[in-house]
Parts: structure tokens; C-alpha cells; sequence
């Protein structure tokens, strides 16, 4: 039976969250591209079965996002 990863959803629930356009945009920042690609990597690690258990992949992804993105979002209210 394969496991199931909460950090693929923790994901994909915080870019539903983010405007799309500043999530392109701070994955594509220099300070954020490699740890995207460490996501990634872990990402495939874990759904080969290889990860620990409950090893989620997102911890020092969700900070850049957050130090990228917030400010950019907090900007933008009124």
C-alpha cells in the first residue's frame, strides 16, 4: 500500500492559497530555485518509498515562500 504524503497537499493547499502569479514568481527566485529543486528530489524519494516516515518535504520551501511571498501580498492590501 503506498503512503500517503501530507506535504504534497500542504502544498498544493498553500499555492490554491498564494496569488499564482507571485507563487510563479518566488519559484523562480534565486533564493527560492534550489530549494525547489530539493522539494522535488525529496518529493520522488518519498513517493519511491525511500523517505522516513511521515517525511513531508516542505518545511524550508514553506519558509521561502512565506519571506517571498508575504510581503509582495501583504502589499497589495488596502
Amino acid at each position: 500500500m503506498g503512503r500517503s504524503n501530507p506535504g504534497a497537499s500542504l502544498l498544493a493547499t498553500t499555492r490554491r492559497c498564494l496569488h499564482p502569479v507571485i507563487c510563479d514568481e518566488c519559484k523562480e527566485s534565486f533564493k527560492c530555485a534550489a530549494l525547489v529543486k530539493h522539494f522535488e528530489h525529496c518529493q520522488q524519494k518519498v513517493s519511491n518509498g525511500k523517505g522516513f516516515n511521515g517525511e513531508a518535504c516542505v518545511e524550508e520551501l514553506m519558509h521561502c515562500v512565506d519571506e517571498y511571498a508575504a510581503p509582495k501580498l501583504f502589499a497589495k492590501l488596502p
